[in-house]
C-alpha cells in the first residue's frame, strides 16, 4: 500500500463530512464533465477512489484539487479508455492497488487482465 494510504482516508472521511454540511467550497461534480474535454486542466478525473466509489466527489475549485473518480450510469463498473486506444470495462468491485495501478504510467507495475 502507498505511504500516503492514511492521508487518503482521512481526506476522504473530511470530505465526505464537508458534503454532508454543505461546504461550498467543495462541489461535488459526479457525472458533471465526462465530456468537457478541458484538455487545459489536466485530467478531470484520478484514480484515488475506485470506479463509482460511495464516497463523495470532492473538488476545491480555489486549489485545483480534489477527488473526482471514474463514475457512470453502467450497472456494475465504467468503460475505461486507455492509452493504447482500447476500452474496457473497468468492475466496481476492483480493488484499490489494481486501480491505482492502472493508472500510474511508470510505476513498474503489472497488472493482469482478469485483475479487473
Amino acid at each position: 500500500m502507498p505511504s500516503g494510504l492514511t492521508n487518503l482516508n482521512t481526506y476522504v472521511s473530511q470530505c465526505n463530512a464537508m458534503r454532508a454540511a454543505g461546504t461550498a467550497s467543495q462541489v461535488n461534480t459526479a457525472g458533471n464533465y465526462w465530456a468537457a474535454g478541458r484538455m487545459v486542466e489536466g485530467p478531470l478525473m484520478n484514480e484515488l477512489l475506485t470506479p463509482n466509489s460511495k464516497n463523495a466527489n470532492c473538488y476545491n475549485f480555489a486549489q485545483h484539487t480534489g477527488l473526482n473518480t471514474a463514475r457512470s450510469r453502467h450497472s456494475g463498473g465504467v468503460n475505461t479508455l486507455f492509452t493504447d486506444g482500447s476500452v474496457r470495462f473497468i468492475k466496481d468491485s476492483i480493488n484499490q492497488p489494481t486501480w491505482w495501478a492502472l493508472g500510474t504510467k511508470a510505476g513498474g507495475e503489472v497488472v493482469s487482465s482478469d485483475a479487473f
